[in-house]
C-alpha cells in the first residue's frame, strides 16, 4: 500500500459521509481490520488477504451477522482506497452473504410482560425507574436511543392527548413523536411522582431517565445502561437468551400492535419504518405462526 494502515482508515472516515454513530461503528470494524493486518506484518494486500480476514474473525467466534457487517465496511475502504489510488480492491470478489429474513431478537408474549411487571419492585426510585422505561419501550417501541434522548420537556399536550417528542435514529432533531395513551402517561406521571416524593431534584428541560449512582447522579442514563436494565429485569423471569434484549421490547410493540388489529399501515406509524417491507416482515411472522401448513400433516399421520 502506498500509505500506512492507520493513515488510511483515518483519512477514509474522514471523507465518508455517514452519521457520527454510523462513523463510529465503521472505526471499531476497522480497528478488527487494522489488529489483523498489523498482526500478520502485512505490507501489500493481496487478494487472498479478504478470506484469511474472514478466518481471522471467525477465531474470534463473531457471529454470521457482525463478520458480514465487517467485510462490507471493509469492502467499503478498499473501494475507496482504489479509486484514490492506494491500493488495488482485493474485495471486489468477495461475496456477501444475504441476511437471514426476519428478527434474530424474540418478543415477548403478553403472559410474559405480566410476569415482568410482577418482578419489577416500583417501591424505589431506581425500580420505579425501570419499570417506567421497560414499559414505556413496549408500548411505544422506542429505541434505546432514543429513550436516552428523552427530556420531561419532550412531552406535550395538544387537545385531550399527550405526545411525546422523540430524536428518532439517523434524524437531526427531535421531529417525530410517539402517541402516549393514558396508561402510558399515567405511568411517566406516578415515575415523576415518585421522585418528588423522595426529593430527588429533577429539571423539567432535563432528562426523564437517569442514573442514580454516585458517580454519575442526575446524568442521563447511556444506551448501555439502559439495556443492561432491560437484559437484567430479562433475566430475573428466566429469559437469559442472547435473543432477548433492549431490542425485543420495540420487537415486541410492534407485534402486539398487529395482534390487537393495526393495519401494517399504522404498524409502519407506530415503528417509524421508512420502507413499510420492514413492517410487512412483522405481519409475515405472525401469519406463518397462525397458519403454519406443519398443522397439516398433523392431521394426517
Amino acid at each position: 500500500m502506498k500509505k500506512d494502515i492507520e493513515y488510511l482508515c483515518e483519512e477514509f472516515l474522514n471523507n465518508i459521509s455517514v452519521k457520527n454513530n454510523s462513523k463510529k461503528t465503521y472505526m471499531g470494524s476497522l480497528k478488527q481490520f487494522m489488529e489483523f493486518f498489523k498482526k500478520n506484518d502485512i505490507k501489500i494486500p493481496e487478494p487472498s488477504l479478504g478470506i484469511e480476514y474472514i478466518d481471522f474473525l471467525k477465531i474470534k467466534e463473531l457471529s454470521d451477522y457482525t463478520i458480514t457487517n465487517y467485510i462490507v465496511i471493509l469492502k467499503k475502504f478498499f473501494s475507496w482506497c482504489y479509486h484514490e489510488g492506494y491500493s488495488d480492491d482485493i474485495t471486489s470478489k468477495i461475496k456477501i452473504k444475504s441476511q437471514a429474513k426476519g428478527f434474530r431478537k424474540k418478543t415477548l408474549s403478553v403472559e410474559q410482560i405480566k410476569k415482568l411487571n410482577s418482578v419489577l419492585c416500583k417501591d424505589t426510585s431506581i425500580g420505579m425507574r425501570d419499570y417506567t422505561i421497560i414499559n414505556l419501550m413496549i408500548r411505544t417501541g422506542l429505541r434505546t436511543i432514543e429513550v436516552k434522548r428523552l427530556n420531561f420537556s419532550d412531552i406535550k399536550k395538544t387537545g385531550d392527548y399527550h405526545i411525546l417528542y422523540i430524536h428518532g435514529k439517523g434524524r437531526s432533531g427531535k421531529d417525530e413523536f410517539v402517541f402516549l395513551t393514558k396508561k402510558t402517561y399515567s405511568m411517566i406521571v406516578e415515575y415523576k411522582k415518585k421522585l418528588n416524593s423522595l426529593q430527588i431534584p429533577i429539571d423539567d428541560n432535563g432528562a426523564i431517565f437517569f442514573s442514580f449512582s454516585r458517580k454519575n447522579y442526575l446524568k442521563p442514563l447511556t444506551t448501555r445502561s439502559l439495556s443492561r436494565i432491560v437484559k437484567n429485569s430479562l433475566s430475573q423471569i428466566g429469559l437469559i437468551s442472547k435473543d432477548y434484549s433492549a431490542h425485543s421490547l420495540r420487537h415486541t410493540a410492534i407485534t402486539l400492535c398487529l395482534l390487537g388489529g393495526a393495519t401494517i399501515q399504522e404498524a409502519q406509524i407506530l415503528a417509524r419504518h421508512n420502507n413499510i417491507n420492514t413492517t410487512l416482515i412483522y405481519a409475515h411472522n405472525i401469519n406463518r405462526m397462525k397458519c403454519a401448513p406443519e398443522k397439516y400433516i398433523d392431521k394426517l399421520i
